[in-house]
Formats: C-alpha cells, structure tokens, sequence
C-alpha cells in the first residue's frame, strides 16, 4: 500500500459465520466500509480479523463497541482475532478486552 489511507477489506460468506479481514489503517477515513458492512451482516456471528491492521484510532473502538452492541441485542457474538499486543493494549487500556472477544494471532 502506498498511502496511509488505503485499505483492504474482504468478507468471507461461507456459512452461517462470516469472516471480514481489515488490511491498513482503520481509523476515520475508513470506518464508514466497515460499519456498513458490520450493518449488513446483523444478525450473524461475525469474526473480524485485524491481523494486517496497521492502526486502530479511537473512532475505530466506537465502531467495533456498538457493533459488538449490536450483535449481543440480535443474540450473536462479534470476535476479533488476530490482534497484536499493541492492539490489545489499547483494548486493555480502554476497558474494551472485557467486553469484546479478541485474540492474539495463533502461533506455529
């Protein structure tokens, strides 16, 4: 990528649980995609995998906090995986980790 504010995101359908993978910055100028898509896919586990995120901003966390809202109010779960240890530090920081399930990126 060779701008800041470029970024990928692809949504794995598959089955009843939906996978979207987030690549670059998701901050601001890219929440819009991604809440749009946390909308659409209501209702439905969902496991966004922040692996290749280069940077969570605040805006970021409201996002994902009121999706997570959203998804307990509809009886389904929203899961981060493939969180790095600065990214869990700012979920820890924000008390976040206690109400979102994240995880670390599995090691081989």
């Amino acid at each position: 990528m060779d701008r800041a504010d470029e970024f990928l995101l692809v949504i794995e359908d598959d089955g009843p649980d939906v996978v979207i993978s987030f690549v670059g910055q998701m901050d601001f100028s890219t929440l819009a995609v991604l809440r749009d898509s946390l909308d659409e896919l209501s209702g439905r586990p969902v496991t966004l995998d922040v692996a290749n995120v280069t940077l969570i901003d605040d805006s970021a966390l409201w996002v994902l906090a009121t999706a997570l809202r959203r998804a307990r109010a509809s009886g389904t779960e929203l899961t981060l995986r493939g969180m790095r240890d600065d990214q869990l530090s700012i979920l820890n920081r924000t008390g976040l980790d206690e109400i979102l399930a994240a995880s670390a990126p599995a090691t081989t």
